[in-house]
């Protein structure tokens, strides 16, 4: 698999922390996908699908409260967990005045868009060579829709930013 361009320690740090506490994840994105191609080398940054359960967001959070630099602290506020909880929430983490993209995306699905759980058991567990930390990575299938997901919501969002929303 290929680390992301970006790759940094925060990004082993905050696997191992989710791993520690427990927190129900899957690997998505580009790094995901290069597990399933070998050939992908356009890896730009980690992104994580959490389980959006009230049991786990918390772990999500306190884990964010402990690893360094992950977020601003004022931010994991209790409208946060509910946000999370809710799905749909979209946060980057280890952002910085030098680099505002991030080294890690976190996303909580909305339910009526994936099951995370449907996609847990349709996922693949693999080790990161290494580093030693094994993750669980989400199904092509999965990859697939959660990017078309993606493409729709930009659509959306850029729709309503030119006002040609109807």
């Amino acid at each position: 698999m290929k680390f992301p361009r970006r790759w940094t320690n925060h990004c082993a740090d905050l696997l191992r922390a989710f791993n520690n506490e427990g927190v129900q994840y899957l690997l998505i994105g580009s790094m995901a996908k290069s597990f399933h191609c070998s050939e992908l080398d356009a890896v730009d940054d980690m992104d994580l699908m959490v389980n959006p359960t009230q049991e786990n967001v918390r772990k999500v959070l306190s884990v964010l409260r402990s690893v360094p630099h992950a977020v601003d602290p004022a931010e994991l506020t209790l409208d946060l967990e509910r946000k999370m909880v809710q799905g749909g929430k979209y946060m980057r983490l280890f952002t910085n005045q030098y680099d505002p993209h991030g080294d890690v995306d976190v996303l909580s699905p909305a339910k009526e868009d994936i099951s995370f759980l449907e996609a847990a058991e349709r996922s693949t567990e693999e080790l990161i060579r290494g580093l030693d930390i094994r993750v669980q990575v989400a199904s092509l299938r999965d990859l697939e829709m959660l990017d078309s997901l993606r493409k729709r919501a930009q659509r959306r969002e850029s729709e309503e930013a030119h006002g040609t929303r109807s």
